[in-house]
């Protein structure tokens, strides 16, 4: 194998979705998007979990009548999951299909949904004892007023900014490899500690690694210095917005609050929708949201919120206890049914347990 990086045409090019590549370029994009949902170290149950997730996390509102909506799941989509949420044998199947001796250049910026799944495929990569002297690791140059946001993720970076970072970029090591692999365990582990130890260390291959990591603490639920647990900093800015509002669709929820917000970098809009109805459905102590039909054509547009008093007493007052939220997933940890909140503490922030 050349010591010199390959071309892009060249190579097999692997990324986070679809990248700017010129016509012709062997690409293998990948779909999921692991800031979302369920994960888990072990691959079958990690694939299970991920595609038990997005038929979820993508049916379709369709409101009869009142504030109970029917839900209908697209078929057409659950297919395209079978084809898009895969494992790491079906990634390395797939690169096979091209050849086994092409060199492999795998895309990532310091974005938080690339770095998830750069990590993931890295892990994966360790695990099956693939030949790593085929790889490359290449990372456009980001700004540093740019760094971590979704703007500058591998999707948003032109042609001309990847042939310059391919010019520069470095053959995977096992050193990398172990750094990446350790990651992905810890954030796809059940105790959240694990990513604050490796923050607190520090490791080689990633330096600004406090920084990159700053999104796994926001769907995390709060306690304050009077010993308050508050609503995750997504979780208030969604419920803030549809209180503002009076009763708004998800789809202005994103369009007054969200669009500018530095969470948007990592809860998009499908997001969105999909946790609207969780709280919706949330009333084991009472309604949070009740919901209005609205003219429309998908779950962002044709269902309405407005907040309850009860769902102002969470917003404003904080949590009584964990379970007064839905649960949600951050990678192994399902935030409000496990018992974890951040405490921040001199601009620095940990997960302790409750």
């Amino acid at each position: 194998m050349s010591n010199s990086p390959p071309s892009i045409k060249q190579a097999i090019n692997i990324s986070r979705g679809n990248i700017a590549l010129p016509r012709r370029a062997k690409a293998l994009p990948l779909r999921d998007s692991l800031e979302q949902g369920p994960t888990h170290i072990d691959a079958t149950l990690h694939l299970k979990a991920r595609r038990e997730y997005w038929s979820r996390s993508y049916e379709r509102v369709e409101v009869l009548a009142g504030d109970k909506p029917s839900l209908k799941v697209d078929r057409k989509f659950k297919q395209s999951i079978e084809n898009d949420i895969i494992d790491i044998t079906e990634v390395f199947d797939r690169v096979g299909r091209f050849s086994s001796e092409l060199p492999i250049v795998v895309w990532t910026t310091s974005a938080w949904p690339d770095r998830l799944t750069f990590w993931w495929l890295l892990a994966g990569l360790k695990e099956v004892s693939h030949d790593v002297s085929r790889f490359w690791i290449a990372e456009p140059f980001v700004p540093d007023e740019h760094q971590f946001k979704i703007s500058m993720s591998i999707g948003f970076i032109s042609e001309e900014r990847l042939v310059e970072a391919l010019e520069i970029a470095k053959p995977l090591s096992e050193a990398y490899l172990g750094d990446a692999s350790q990651l992905w365990s810890a954030f796809a582990d059940s105790d959240p500690r694990k990513i604050c130890e490796l923050r607190e260390r520090g490791l080689e291959s990633f330096p600004q690694l406090k920084a990159e990591t700053e999104p796994y603490r926001y769907g995390f639920p709060r306690r304050n210095s009077e010993s308050r647990v508050r609503l995750s900093e997504p979780d208030e800015l969604l419920l803030s917005a549809i209180h503002e509002g009076g009763c708004i669709r998800p789809v202005d929820v994103i369009t007054n609050k969200l669009f500018d917000a530095p969470l948007f970098s990592v809860y998009h809009e499908h997001f969105v929708g999909f946790r609207l109805h969780q709280w919706h459905e949330h009333t084991s102590r009472g309604p949070v949201l009740i919901s209005e039909p609205r003219e429309g054509a998908n779950s962002l547009t044709r269902i309405a919120y407005r907040l309850t008093d009860r769902g102002v007493k969470l917003l404003t007052e904080g949590l009584d206890a964990l379970s007064d939220a839905p649960a949600m997933d951050v990678g192994g940890v399902r935030t409000y049914a496990d018992p974890w909140v951040v405490e921040e503490d001199a601009g620095d922030w940990n997960i302790c347990e409750l």
